[in-house]
């Protein structure tokens, strides 16, 4: 029992290697931002820099992205009748905000070009807005069985989560993509 958990985390940490090393053999995507914070409204701008070893094809994005943290209670059922609650913590993705800097375009190691980028964050009801057309449509889907779980599914579940946004660029390509993320500070309103 104990070699094969041995072996398992051999294999493991070979597999986690191995993905950076593939990854550090194709290039790296650079992430500059001009500032770290912003409100509603206002410009988060920047450049990104791909640094490419070979020669590769992809899609160069660049997103802003804001993930909520919350809290799911966990209702467990014991075999002596004694019910146990957890809570764990879970992460959801609730906005993102994705622009195209070049569409399926190579990417040599001998011509390197930086791309400047201008995201606007957006208020906290245009961020809303984006999942009213789910949410709508559970609405319009009666008062049955289906409609009740439509409405739950679409519910904003824990709405007093913690919030992280991050401006993060990809390029995304066929096998592994490269990308880089920072932290920003943004201040919602209205």
């Amino acid at each position: 029992m104990e070699y094969a958990i041995i072996i398992a985390i051999v294999i493991v940490v070979i597999f986690v290697v191995g993905y950076y090393i593939l990854r550090f053999m194709k290039g790296k995507i650079e992430l500059h931002l001009t500032k770290r914070s912003a409100a509603s409204g206002e410009s988060i701008t920047g450049s990104i820099n791909v640094v490419a070893k070979k020669a590769l094809q992809g899609r160069l994005t660049v997103s802003l992205v804001c993930m909520e943290e919350y809290r799911e209670q966990d209702h467990r059922y014991d075999d002596d009748d004694d019910d146990s609650n957890n809570d764990t913590v879970k992460q959801r993705e609730i906005f993102r905000d994705e622009q195209v800097l070049e569409d399926r375009k190579i990417f040599s190691p001998t011509n390197g070009q930086e791309y400047q980028f201008e995201i606007v964050v957006p208020t906290a009801s245009e961020s809303r807005q984006r999942d009213a057309g789910i949410a709508g449509s559970a609405r319009n889907a009666g008062s049955g069985i289906m409609g009740t779980l439509l409405d739950i599914a679409t519910a904003e579940p824990n709405s007093w989560g913690k919030h992280y946004w991050h401006v993060e660029s990809r390029l995304d390509m066929k096998g592994i993509d490269l990308f880089a993320k920072k932290k920003v500070n943004i201040r919602m309103t209205r």
